[in-house]
């Protein structure tokens, strides 16, 4: 378990390291600076003069800025105008880039003209970086956008070749009368060595993505750069159909147990707590990640109750694979929400300890609805298999039925996602028994349910706070008041669930949890290590602490003689991304960014040195 959660991190840390560039403006002014300003310092090399400068203010205008408008625009608003990732401001940032290829290979060539003081060395290096640029464009065009393989070449190739059009021009007319060389004898060896320059770094690029590719077709029938794309597509503009279309075919048919508690005051619901065992997963918009939200709204109209939808115990391999597969768990759970045969009965809540794990278990009718945490150590991702295992003892032990949340409330701020250990599991399974084995010889008494949710304007997705907010529902059996706080994110930063219950002592709360959603719609939102902000990460501890005591006080003000009612059940053949389509996926994402590195440092150094031979051929 701990080797596959170990790839699954990392293949988010790659994802994360994706980035976005500034404003169209503001690109368009870099593009005039840095053109300019590089030609004007290579030319100044070149012609330590007055004059030298004026010519490299003219080649970075006319060479290099110029064409590259004009290639952008022709690229944008003919070639690639139905292109979803490749808007006008990113092909302007890539040609930006591709820029800087040309203007170091300019300003190499200088250096390296002062030494030789040979002028066509100027024209060698712009070749060179005209190399350059290809190189990185197409494979921008290949593993970015979906254009098929003629026109990402014709993207590729069409802002080189104006530039390099446009210098050769250059030098033949008089903005450039101190080049001393007639240069009309070399054109047919210019353009021999552009074209054949072009045609070898266009075949080492093209291996380069084969090589790449293939490993993914190998593994799971996904080249890994069609994979690329899909993941860039939902960064960049928020599609999931292409990735969702992949996870659907790799998917393989699930059951998904659910358990829900239903509470009313007289024949009015009141509140409702859902636990289905899927995974909020795997980001942002893709496949389950927002599905607890979808659930709480979806039965807070059917029912008029406050929903909340705590995670179950279940790892990234319960991840469903579309939409498709969310709005089959979202019927199957509306078929599920008709309650009946309500008890009147609950225990006070219990707690049991083993190691650094803590459980509390609280039954509801015939239902011990358990937690489990680690806080404040680290604590994520408690397995399927555990709460299974949980449950199983429980109902061994006297249960009828058990439900057990996984808190997944507790994480240490920085970049690094825990892993919990076989020992840490034991700890985890050996408290819940203990707490369900003390509830089990609790008194059955009367209670009372009081329920509130506060959804904060201030706060959102960027600060690591879902839509479903803040729920609170509190619990009091004889003088015992218990609550339990749902918050909408994924994980709570150690400590701060220590400092929530610390506060609930002056609204006399005896004792409860603070539970996550653990939903993932906060995930591949902020430029983060982790890929995701824990809440308390960037949310002042105070502030919230303060918020979540308002939910609280607005549910003890109505506190409420309730009957529970539960209903369990199970929704077949829904597709998730299973455990071994997970790991091969997160395997092939880190293989591909380590086997590109090795590739890379064998095909484009074997390239230059091709180039640079070349240059003595012709």
């Amino acid at each position: 378990m701990s080797n596959d959660n170990l790839h699954i991190r990392k293949a988010v840390r790659h994802y994360a390291s994706l980035f976005t560039f500034p404003s169209h403006k503001v690109l368009l002014l870099f593009l005039l600076l840095l053109n300019t300003i590089s030609a004007m310092f290579a030319f100044g090399i070149f012609f330590p003069s007055y004059e030298g400068l004026s010519i490299g203010l003219l080649y970075g205008l006319l060479v290099l800025t110029l064409p590259t408008l004009i290639s952008d625009l022709f690229v944008k608003f003919v070639i690639a105008k139905n292109e979803i990732v490749l808007n006008l401001r990113r092909c302007t940032a890539l040609s930006l880039v591709s820029c800087i290829f040309w203007e170091s290979s300019l300003i190499a060539g200088s250096l390296i003209q002062n030494l030789f003081h040979n002028y066509l060395i100027i024209i060698y290096a712009s070749i060179f970086g005209m190399s350059g640029m290809i190189a990185l464009r197409l494979l921008v065009f290949s593993s970015v956008s979906f254009l098929d393989e003629s026109k990402a070449i014709l993207s590729t190739i069409i802002q080189p070749l104006l530039c390099f059009t446009s210098g050769i021009l250059f030098f033949k007319t008089d903005y450039v009368p101190l080049l001393l060389v007639n240069l009309e004898f070399q054109d047919v060896r210019f353009l021999l060595i552009a074209f054949f320059s072009s045609l070898l770094i266009l075949v080492s690029t093209r291996l380069f993505i084969h090589l790449v590719d293939r490993h993914g077709k190998k593994s799971v029938g996904i080249g890994a750069i069609v994979l690329l794309k899909s993941f860039i597509a939902n960064w960049t503009e928020g599609t999931t159909s292409f990735i969702e279309s992949h996870f659907e075919k790799l998917g393989i048919e699930t059951t998904i147990p659910v358990t829900m508690l239903a509470f009313r005051k007289k024949d009015q619901s009141k509140a409702v707590m859902v636990i289905p065992l899927f995974h909020p997963g795997p980001f942002k918009n893709i496949g389950s990640s927002n599905l607890p939200f979808h659930i709480q709204k979806m039965l807070e109209k059917k029912l008029g109750a406050i929903v909340v939808v705590p995670h179950g115990t279940s790892g990234h391999d319960f991840n469903l694979a579309s939409q498709k597969q969310c709005d089959k768990v979202l019927q199957g759970i509306n078929n599920l929400a008709t309650f009946k045969d309500f008890n009147s009965k609950a225990t006070k809540l219990f707690r049991g300890k083993s190691g650094s794990a803590k459980a509390t278990c609280q039954f509801f009718g015939d239902v011990g609805l358990v937690t489990v945490t680690r806080a404040p150590n680290n604590v994520e991702d408690v397995p399927f298999e555990v709460g299974i295992n949980i449950a199983s003892k429980g109902v061994n032990s006297g249960a009828k039925h058990i439900a057990v949340i996984d808190a997944h409330n507790s994480i240490k701020p920085g970049h690094k996602i825990p892993i919990l250990t076989d020992i840490e599991l034991c700890e985890i399974q050996k408290a819940a028994e203990s707490a369900i084995n003390l509830a089990l010889k609790g008194k059955r008494s009367v209670f009372k349910t009081g329920a509130s949710r506060v959804v904060p304007s201030k706060w959102g997705l960027e600060q690591g706070l879902g839509p479903g907010g803040i729920a609170t529902f509190v619990f009091q059996v004889e003088e015992q008041k218990a609550v339990y706080i749902v918050l909408d994110g994924n994980n709570v930063v150690s400590g701060l669930r220590e400092k929530i219950l610390d506060g609930l002592r002056d609204l006399n709360i005896d004792d409860g949890e603070v539970l996550t959603t653990d939903c993932h719609a906060v995930n591949a939102i902020e430029l983060v290590k982790k890929g995701y902000n824990a809440i308390g990460e960037v949310i002042d501890h105070k502030e919230i602490v303060l918020k979540i005591k308002e939910t609280v006080s607005k549910a003890l003000q109505n506190l409420q003689r309730s009957d529970v009612a539960y209903k369990i059940g199970e929704i077949n053949k829904v597709k998730t991304l299973g455990k071994a389509n997970l790991i091969k996926l997160s395997l092939l994402i880190d293989f591909a960014f380590n086997r590109a590195k090795m590739y890379a440092l064998i095909i484009f150094p074997s390239a230059i040195l091709a180039i640079i031979l070349l240059f003595f051929l012709f």
